[in-house]
């Protein structure tokens, strides 16, 4: 169990310490116990020499990113990443906002040289951290971390699994819900009993026990029953409160602290 709740750093430093492996060898035998998302998305980066890097990441989990470079990095050495869509700057560092500091784990020469594979690592675990890794991943890489399959403009974010919410019709039902995933723009909600499509709801969602709860208006877009018996409800938001996408931003940052 402690090996499953270790951060991949400190990991990697008691392998290579106790049996005296390289950064190579240690990446080849890498597993992890948090998830991980396989997406290729390009990036720059930025050396604190000033120096820039046209890097291609390859997956992002909780902890970090594997990235593919031209050049070879120095184990431990810290890169400003930013994604290419944003309008170019120059090749000097220009800080900016959405631009997030990670830290080289390993770095190994590929076959097809030469190309370097290089693991990276958010830096530190502070919530202002976590916060850019979070909005790094859901705003610039539109990634989610609920399927790594799904392609969609606002990406959902996964929910710890007791999430609970409340669902209301304009006929006076109620209802208990679990919520699985949202979204700026959607949710999806299973509850015990069917709903038809195109039905107007109102949901209160409980992201944490010491936070209010998310008030949003939606419109069901798809029911399925589920061989429990229950029913998986897609739910497009239609109202929403003006601070709701940075209070998924918050919630995903306190995910991804917990499990890096």
């Amino acid at each position: 169990m402690m090996m499953v709740s270790m951060r991949w750093t400190h990991l990697l430093e008691r392998l290579k310490d106790a049996s005296r492996l390289t950064d190579k060898q240690i990446a080849s035998i890498e597993k992890r116990a948090v998830w991980r998302v396989k997406h290729t998305i390009a990036l720059e980066g930025f050396r604190k020499n000033g120096e820039k890097l046209q890097l291609m990441a390859k997956n992002f989990g909780a902890g970090g990113l594997r990235v593919e470079s031209p050049r070879r990095l120095r184990k431990a050495e810290e890169i400003t990443l930013r994604t290419v869509q944003q309008p170019a700057l120059t090749n000097a560092v220009q800080p900016s906002s959405n631009d997030l500091l990670v830290r080289v784990a390993w770095c190994k020469r590929r076959r097809d040289f030469p190309i370097y594979e290089v693991g990276m690592v958010f830096v530190g675990r502070e919530m202002h951290q976590c916060m850019a890794a979070a909005r790094f991943l859901l705003e610039e890489c539109k990634l989610g971390i609920q399927n790594p399959r799904e392609k969609r403009e606002t990406p959902r974010t996964a929910t710890r699994e007791d999430m609970s919410g409340e669902l209301s019709t304009a006929d006076g039902r109620r209802m208990d819900i679990r919520v699985i995933d949202l979204s700026t723009s959607g949710a999806l909600v299973v509850c015990d009993h069917p709903i038809e499509r195109g039905t107007t709801v109102s949901l209160k969602i409980f992201l944490s026990l010491n936070s209010p709860p998310l008030d949003c208006t939606g419109t069901l877009v798809r029911a399925a029953r589920q061989p429990s018996n229950t029913f998986e409800l897609g739910i497009a938001i239609v109202d929403a409160p003006l601070n709701h996408k940075e209070r998924l931003i918050s919630y995903l940052s306190t995910l991804l602290k917990s499990r890096s």
